[in-house]
């Protein structure tokens, strides 16, 4: 693992996974992944598979940038936000 600093005093912590946002939203994939695997015993197809990828990066991306902005978004505004941006089927998978 080595620190690679930019040019903002935050510092991005890079390994396998290019870096820490990236390691979280790989992390969040592999955890829906799975858990829905496991408890739903559901054989994911490769179009869920896709749209799970792609729902997962946006809501990381999301994160990142409330983050950023220094969360001054009240939080119940970006749940409304996150809840129209996953699929009703993965809302029905994941019991949302």
């Amino acid at each position: 693992m080595s620190i690679r600093w930019g040019k903002t005093p935050v510092r991005a912590v890079e390994n396998d996974n290019n870096s820490i946002l990236e390691y979280g939203y790989r992390g969040g994939y592999s955890a829906v992944k799975r858990n829905v695997a496991v408890r739903k015993h559901h054989h994911w197809t490769e179009t869920e598979l896709l749209e799970l990828d792609y729902t997962i990066r946006a809501l990381a991306s999301l994160t990142t940038k409330w983050g950023r902005d220094g969360m001054i978004v009240p939080v119940e505004t970006v749940v409304h936000i996150f809840n129209t941006h996953v699929p009703p089927f993965l809302k029905e998978l994941c019991d949302i």
